[in-house]
């Protein structure tokens, strides 16, 4: 499947959880989403180039400077937004295609949920205990379990009709 196609299916397919998506299906609209959320926020630069706000993170005695363009871009939240759509029924579909569940998706988000309820204990119940061990243990939930979902997503179709449908190229034949 190539790229026009790739996009059109997933189009198509926008709110629709049910069925089967193949990788090139998935990954092409991975590639589509992060360069149309790139030329948003680009678009956003210049288009309202004071609207980025700094904040400053403080880590026992270190402190950052953080620029968070993301807080007030209104063409980038918008394609964010559409894209998060498109890829979350997509998702859905590709780990069906691999054999998988489609509740495996949610992984990434119970893992931003344990990090976040970490990250709370650690600033209102042990105030003292200082940052770095949390962050680390955030850091380590998130990338495991966004390698967990790469993996996923990257399995072989299976090749053969699965309780989630017929095989997607056998579909659009």
């Amino acid at each position: 499947m190539g790229p026009s196609q790739a996009l059109r299916t997933s189009l198509r397919n926008a709110f629709r959880y049910s069925g089967r998506a193949t990788r090139s299906e998935f990954w092409w609209l991975v590639l589509a989403a992060v360069l149309v959320t790139g030329a948003a926020s680009a678009l956003d630069r210049i288009l309202w180039p004071d609207l980025s706000a700094h904040f400053w993170l403080n880590f026992g005695d270190e402190a950052a400077r953080v620029t968070a363009g993301f807080v007030a871009s209104p063409l980038n939240t918008i394609a964010a937004i559409c894209c998060l759509v498109l890829i979350a029924a997509a998702m859905v579909r590709r780990l069906h295609d691999a054999g998988l569940s489609g509740k495996l998706a949610l992984v990434p988000l119970l893992a931003v949920c344990l990090v976040v309820a970490i990250i709370a204990l650690s600033i209102f119940v042990f105030p003292d205990a200082g940052a770095s061990q949390p962050v680390m243990i955030c850091l380590l939930i998130l990338i495991t379990s966004l390698l967990l979902m790469v993996a996923w997503l990257c399995r072989r179709s299976d090749p053969h009709q699965n309780r989630y449908g017929p095989p997607p190229f056998e579909v659009t034949k």
